[in-house]
């Protein structure tokens, strides 16, 4: 089960079940409405649900959804009021959520500037039309396909592989275009990053990068 939020802000419990009737068959359920979205209210409203089908509690042998605290908290969670009724409850958190947090925690080992040099590449092109025309000319004369710089969402590293990826494919002409932006401006921001794009070490974490993040993107299909 899952919580969702539509167009007009109304929360609903989506619910997929799974049972076995000569093979094991996965059945939308419902999409049930709640409106704060505790674990006391999904609990009840799964259990009401239940009990309007007649499906009894005993027949429930598993949970799977995300690690939200709300779901999987171990005191108040959803999963700890099924098990008061059903102890033998066996409980699934998301995977992908779980990789996520993986990948996040062995992101904290690499350097922080990296994040900030891909928001600092897309910040660099993203309201200026004369800069992404100077990209596609650097591009053009590199042979390169012309691509826009691609924005990172907040702090997911799973999303950063396209992000990395389009970097790796464009970093000669990112050079050109951040020596070109260093000696008709000279910021410190732009030589950094002009400086980042020399160093060989940098583009081996971006290298490294795309090839972790592909694995791991890879591991929850």
């Amino acid at each position: 089960m899952d919580e969702t939020t539509d167009v007009a802000t109304q929360k609903s419990l989506v619910v997929v079940i799974r049972f076995y009737d000569e093979k094991v068959t996965d059945h939308f359920f419902g999409l049930l409405e709640i409106h704060q979205g505790t674990s006391n209210e999904i609990d009840q409203t799964t259990i009401n649900h239940l009990k309007n089908n007649n499906i009894p509690l005993t027949k429930m042998i598993g949970l799977a959804a995300d690690n939200a605290a709300v779901m999987m908290g171990n005191i108040k969670g959803v999963q700890a009021l099924f098990r008061q009724d059903v102890p033998s409850l066996f409980v699934m958190g998301c995977i992908c959520h779980t990789f996520h947090l993986c990948a996040s925690a062995a992101a904290i080992k690499l350097p922080n500037t990296l994040e900030e040099f891909a928001r600092g590449v897309y910040n660099f092109f993203s309201n200026s039309s004369k800069r992404l025309r100077f990209l596609n000319e650097c591009q053009s004369f590199l042979d390169e396909k012309p691509h826009k710089m691609l924005h990172p969402s907040q702090t997911r590293w799973l999303s950063l592989q396209e992000v990395v990826n389009r970097i790796l494919l464009h970093w000669n002409s990112l050079k050109l275009v951040f020596q070109d932006a260093v000696l008709a401006e000279n910021l410190q921001s732009f030589q950094t990053t002009l400086n980042n794009l020399n160093d060989p070490i940098y583009k081996l974490y971006f290298l490294f990068l795309s090839y972790v993040l592909e694995i791991v993107n890879q591991l929850p299909n």
